[in-house]
């Protein structure tokens, strides 16, 4: 069975809820799964365990395809290893050493920071390490990557570094004489992350038809009451827009966001529960529409992202100014 760490997207309406790579771990990557899926699946595992971030996936793939790359020999192991791999952001392409049937090199590594480290590896051969008194160090997880996201990278395995002295990588046995190499630091946290809901929602008069954005999530996420919701398409200068979001099936709270044509946005007015702009909040379903009015002048669409505050994400700053 294979398992993707991805963007998870969930449609309703216009709504997209997305959990952001840091944290999606378990999604069927089978042919059925929609282009969505397959466009944002990241890296595949046997098991339910996250592998590696989705950003730091796709960052080492920029890397892969664009460099900067360097080539050098791996030596014989064991034996006296010279090439050095430790700087960072850069696609190494390695010749291997023959070796027996088949072909196996290593070269040294010291990490800059302790922690998780992703080692990318194309095509997809074995990979240890060993730390600077040659003792084996356990990889963490490894997995695959999915083709679709990257063609670049074949897999990826994670090993935790709890000192900066210089460790050995070794790579095969390999059927190939020459592998792709890039190492990533993924700090202390590895795979843990946060979540993020995405709504969009959208209303037109002439001709007459409307979209609300809707997110349901399996479970609460706390979040901050956005301050105002910006416009994406069109100018409203009147109207209303209204934020649903309740928990556990409970009385849903209402906030009414009034539109501006300056910042061509629809600003908070108040919430039925009392929340404000920037106060704490949680639920796991939302709803995002727009009155009529708000179109009086056209098409209108708004577009609205709630941060899981796991994420760090605090998006309330008062850096406009509007009138009432």
């Amino acid at each position: 069975m294979q398992i993707i760490s991805k963007k998870f997207s969930s449609l309703s309406g216009l709504a997209t809820v997305g959990l952001f790579a840091a944290a999606a771990c378990s999604v069927d990557a089978s042919d059925d799964a929609t282009p969505i899926a397959r466009a944002t699946a990241a890296l595949t595992e046997e098991g339910e365990t996250c592998v590696v971030p989705e950003e730091v996936v796709e960052h080492a793939c920029q890397h892969a395809q664009f460099g900067p790359f360097a080539s050098a020999p791996a030596q014989p192991y064991p034996g006296f290893v010279f090439t050095d791999i430790s700087p960072p952001h850069t696609a190494y392409d390695l010749t291997l050493p023959v070796a027996g049937s088949g072909f196996q090199g290593a070269v040294l590594f010291r990490p800059i920071e302790l922690g998780d480290h992703a080692v990318f590896t194309a095509p997809g051969v074995s990979v240890a390490l060993y730390d600077g008194g040659g003792v084996p160090v356990p990889v963490e997880r490894e997995g695959e990557i999915a083709p679709t996201v990257c063609g670049e990278l074949s897999r990826a395995h994670v090993f935790h570094f709890e000192t900066t002295e210089m460790h050995t990588f070794v790579f095969g046995p390999a059927s190939g004489s020459s592998v792709q190499a890039i190492v990533e630091h993924l700090g202390e946290q590895g795979c843990d992350g946060c979540e993020e809901v995405h709504l969009h929602a959208f209303r037109s008069v002439s001709p007459p038809d409307h979209e609300d954005g809707e997110a349901h999530l399996d479970h609460a996420i706390a979040f901050e009451v956005p301050r105002r919701i910006p416009v994406t398409e069109g100018t409203v200068s009147r109207g209303l827009a209204i934020l649903s979001f309740s928990a556990g099936g409970g009385a849903s709270t209402h906030c009414v966001y009034r539109g501006r044509p300056v910042p061509n946005a629809f600003r908070l007015v108040g919430c039925t529960d009392g929340h404000t702009a920037g106060s704490d909040a949680t639920a796991d379903t939302f709803r995002l529409r727009i009155t009529a009015p708000a179109a009086a002048n056209g098409p209108v669409a708004a577009e609205l992202e709630l941060v899981d505050e796991e994420c760090g994400g605090h998006d309330d700053h008062d850096d406009d100014h509007d009138h009432e």
